[in-house]
């Protein structure tokens, strides 16, 4: 996952897949008048080796997250390359998930993806909040909901149980979030 780090703000938001990348990444080319950040002189794709300046991360429930990976990937057909999902069940995808062979940034737990940043977390629930009264970008304060997956999943009791156990420090890292920690 890179990180967008915003040089006239001096700040670096970690928005991670399925948690409002899609969202950040519009406004702040609507922001800049690109139609891509790759070629953007304001906003630079950074590692997080190479994260300076005030930090942002945007964190989401990870069973929220995980449904909607597979409302996107495997319900909806959404490309991922490198990864043919379409068609998976909750729990073949989970299966697939955990799987070591098949690491990608759109499963890999928020925690991890943070690392040892010291960051400001924003729940994702409170992302268009938070925009309106830090980011404060001129005639454009709001932050436009992209993406969205709607509907409801169908997970047994024991997925439910078993993505919670394995993104049990994510669940730690959204209620830190959530409560403004």
């Amino acid at each position: 996952m890179k990180f967008l780090h915003v040089k006239p703000w001096n700040l670096t938001i970690g928005a991670p897949p399925k948690c409002g990348s899609s969202s950040v990444r519009a406004a702040l080319q609507r922001e800049f008048g690109v139609d891509d950040l790759r070629y953007c002189d304001d906003v630079a794709l950074v590692k997080r080796a190479l994260v300076t300046g005030d930090v942002v991360f945007i964190v989401r429930c990870p069973l929220a997250r995980f449904k909607s990976l597979w409302r996107n990937k495997c319900r909806d057909n959404g490309r991922l390359d490198g990864h043919d999902l379409h068609g998976m069940t909750p729990d073949e995808l989970f299966d697939y998930v955990t799987a070591p062979a098949n690491d990608n940034h759109h499963w890999t737990p928020q925690s991890v993806l943070l690392g040892g940043l010291d960051a400001e977390l924003v729940p994702l629930e409170r992302l268009g909040e938070w925009w309106s009264w830090s980011v404060l970008v001129e005639g454009d304060p709001l932050l436009e909901s992209l993406n969205k997956t709607l509907g409801d999943v169908p997970m047994s009791r024991e997925l439910t149980r078993d993505v919670l156990e394995y993104y049990a420090d994510d669940l730690v890292l959204h209620a830190l979030a959530r409560d403004g920690a």
